[in-house]
């Protein structure tokens, strides 16, 4: 009787409870919604390619590739010199990082504006140099050489760093760097025989060196190849092409020439995309 009497108060003790239990999930799941929902409009995804964009840069990159063809007709038939039409294409990437400057909130893209901002200006007074004659062997050309390549890598480091997370990768590839271009460095100083160890040398491996490394921060870290596609490509494609210039026998005259604006250009086109992502998270934190 006992067992009985005991075992139906079990089965109805379960029974009541398990609805209740199901209630309060379900309400658990209810006031869950409205949070998520509410998470997910309050923090809209940053869309960078607009349609807008998306026919500003395309018609740059035809017009710019057609013009590039016909500045260097120009110069083969010796319409202007060469300089020119390269200094054109810095102050449109200095106006671009003037602009990323004025318009970004982030710091580390405040920062490599400002060295791209450096790299223009080196850079520009490197051409300038080659309106006039120099001696052949001033060290100067050397030092300017250094001075904008390394100041390129100091941008690209800081363009690279915003908005890509840092994996264990990206710490043990800075640490690598700064190592390897100290070694190579000192390396090189101590294999240069010593009647043509010079600071004009040096300046010419750390030019180098600089190169190389700008590529490398963009192309040798898959986490700006997942977050940065577009930056990475085309700032990674800029001293690529200036460094494969810079080995003898790869280009040559008009070749030379055009690959050259090339390489500005897709610096050009690089800084444009970054613009366009900051003025987008101005406005959608503007928006909120």
């Amino acid at each position: 009787m006992a067992d009985s009497v005991i075992q139906p108060a079990t089965n109805d003790t379960g029974e009541s409870a398990k609805p209740a239990l199901e209630l309060e999930e379900r309400e658990a799941d209810n006031t869950d919604l409205p949070a998520t929902a509410a998470t997910v409009s309050t923090t809209p995804s940053t869309i960078i390619w607009t349609t807008r964009f998306i026919v500003i840069f395309t018609l740059t990159l035809v017009i710019g590739l057609s013009v590039e063809s016909l500045v260097t007709m120009g110069w083969v038939n010796h319409y202007y010199r060469g300089a020119w039409p390269l200094l054109a294409h810095v102050v449109l990437v200095f106006g671009c990082m003037i602009a990323i400057l004025r318009h970004t909130r982030s710091g580390w893209i405040r920062m490599g504006s400002i060295f791209g901002c450096t790299w223009a200006i080196f850079l520009s007074i490197y051409f300038v140099t080659t309106l006039y004659k120099f001696d052949p062997t001033s060290p100067i050309p050397a030092y300017l050489g250094a001075a904008y390549s390394l100041s390129l890598l100091g941008a690209y480091v800081c363009l690279s760093i915003e908005h890509t997370p840092l994996t264990k990768w990206d710490i043990y590839f800075f640490r690598l760097i700064l190592v390897a271009g100290i070694c190579i460095v000192a390396l090189a100083y101590l294999i240069i025989p010593a009647e043509l160890r010079s600071s004009r040398a040096i300046e010419s491996i750390i030019a180098e060196i600089g190169l190389v490394f700008s590529i490398l921060v963009w192309w040798f870290r898959p986490s700006c190849w997942k977050a940065q596609p577009g930056p990475t490509f085309l700032l990674g494609l800029s001293p690529a092409l200036i460094f494969l210039l810079s080995i003898t026998g790869l280009g040559h005259g008009p070749t030379n020439f055009f690959l050259t604006q090339i390489a500005l250009f897709c610096l050009l086109l690089g800084a444009m995309r970054i613009l366009q992502g900051e003025l987008r998270n101005v406005q959608i934190k503007g928006g909120a």
